[in-house]
């Protein structure tokens, strides 16, 4: 998961790889899991904005 968030520019499937993740991650329901992926999915959208809108606005609204 950290690979994908620092290295995702160059993975061309990382968004949706931690799309996946963040799916099967809710079933998990663990704090610590889940504060890797937003932090994951977080710099991957600084690098690619298109492909990781979606998914951040979803990490988001699971944190409020």
């Amino acid at each position: 998961m950290w690979i994908l968030g620092e290295f995702g520019q160059f993975i061309e499937e990382s968004p949706y790889i931690l799309e996946k993740m963040a799916e099967e991650s809710r079933e998990v329901n663990s704090p610590q899991l889940n504060s890797a992926l937003f932090m994951s999915v977080f710099k991957l959208f600084f690098k690619r904005a298109p492909e990781t809108k979606g998914l951040l606005q979803r990490q988001f609204a699971e944190i409020v």
